[in-house]
């Protein structure tokens, strides 16, 4: 079972989308019993990130997350939420990736630009045959390159990070509507990956 955090509280049509067409069981919840029980973890796009980070504070998602042993996958905006420090409003994010990031601020319309994927050896989430697709992206939506990004989109001579990968806990920066395989893809290899008991 994966369970989407319901931080948004609707659902995210275009993921739904791609996890009926996997026939994928999951729920959107943030019960703790749902949580723990979930074979894999979905933090979808935040519409909203002051309230969301407001909401997993006062739900202590935060503590809660840190914890778990079990593979966990932000998208987009989310991936900031999984990162150390966010910005001067935010302070503390989850942690799960060591890095410090800035917000992001809310972009009412999209700037979409079309770029190729390069893909590193040692990638869960692609495998390298996707290595030279197209892919289009907004560039304002990615994170900084770091030593967690494993995939990368390139547009002439700027990189911006695709995926982000440690341990069981994984990052997709990419908007879903407009690459439907691409997201298809990395959403089923997700839901592949086994991490080790402890």
């Amino acid at each position: 079972m994966i369970v989407l955090l319901n931080y948004n509280k609707i659902s995210s049509p275009n993921l739904d989308d791609i996890l009926d067409k996997l026939e994928l069981e999951y729920i959107y919840s943030n019960s703790e019993s749902d949580l723990l029980n979930a074979d894999r973890i979905i933090l979808p796009n935040p519409n909203n990130f002051n309230s969301t980070f407001k909401m997993m504070n006062m739900m202590n998602l935060f503590s809660l997350l840190r914890i778990m042993n079990k593979p966990i996958l932000g998208i987009n905006n989310a991936v900031r939420l999984m990162c150390n420090q966010i910005g001067d409003n935010y302070k503390c994010g989850l942690g799960l990736f060591n890095l410090d990031t800035d917000t992001l601020d809310e972009i009412e319309e999209m700037n979409l630009e079309a770029g190729t994927i390069e893909i590193s050896q040692e990638s869960l989430l692609l495998p390298k045959d996707y290595s030279n697709a197209s892919v289009n992206f907004d560039p304002r939506l990615h994170s900084l390159i770091s030593g967690y990004s494993k995939s990368f989109i390139i547009k002439d001579e700027s990189k911006f990070t695709l995926t982000l990968e440690n341990n069981n806990y994984f990052g997709l920066e990419l908007i879903l509507d407009q690459n439907r395989s691409l997201a298809k893809e990395v959403i089923r290899n997700f839901c592949n990956i086994q991490v080790p008991k402890s």
